[in-house]
């Protein structure tokens, strides 16, 4: 493995995962600043919320995308052995991750790593992610709550990842990106206790309109 085709790797996962997806969207679309509104982060779930659907969709796309090419594409670039591959693939999306929280674009803060973390182990163990996937819809379902439900299926992964036996590697990566979801998390497990965090608007859960009488 050429050290320096790694550090190329490393670099272009850390640039590809820093694409401020939802504030360049936004902006471009609506010229409106997402940093500025509601809960002030770059990802799809304030994109959606600020600038709707159809801005918010393609936002949660592209970023899985970026964490899913680092893995599956620009980790090749580093030319690993077998030994070797699996960690250098990690190291690609754990980087990748950090670029989308830490984005070089945006004076190294934007969003909070949940949709390229899941874009990232997508690639490294798609049967553990549909494992979370299913936590964070029931989650989702039961509560409303995206934070909530993203920093529980985050949680529960490292146990799907060892049942299914994706290796050390993706097992420790799993440990490490669960912990840094909850770490950005900070500030909605403030609001979730104070009881001013957002919900997902299920109809279910609309109150009926009062009547006179």
């Amino acid at each position: 493995m050429n050290p320096l085709l790694l550090v190329a790797a490393v670099v272009l996962s850390y640039l590809a995962g820093s694409v401020p997806t939802g504030y360049w969207l936004c902006l471009a679309a609506k010229r409106v600043d997402i940093r500025k509104s509601g809960s002030g982060n770059t990802g799809a779930t304030n994109a959606w919320r600020v600038c709707g659907p159809a801005l918010g969709v393609p936002t949660g796309l592209i970023d899985i995308a970026k964490g899913y090419l680092a893995v599956v594409l620009i980790s090749r670039l580093a030319g690993a052995e077998a030994a070797t591959g699996e960690w250098v693939r990690v190291t690609c999306g754990l980087v990748s991750i950090a670029g989308h929280n830490w984005s070089c674009f945006l004076g190294f803060r934007a969003g909070k790593g949940v949709l390229t973390s899941l874009g990232v182990f997508l690639a490294l163990a798609p049967a553990a992610v549909g494992l979370a996937a299913a936590v964070w819809l029931v989650c989702a379902l039961a509560t409303a709550y995206v934070s909530l439900s993203s920093m529980v299926a985050a949680l529960t992964l490292p146990l799907w990842v060892v049942l299914v036996g994706d290796g050390v590697a993706v097992l420790v990566f799993a440990c490490l990106a669960a912990l840094l979801v909850v770490v950005r998390h900070a500030g909605n497990v403030r609001r979730l206790f104070s009881g001013t965090e957002s919900r997902i608007p299920w109809p279910w859960r609309r109150r009926p309109p009062a009547t006179n009488g």
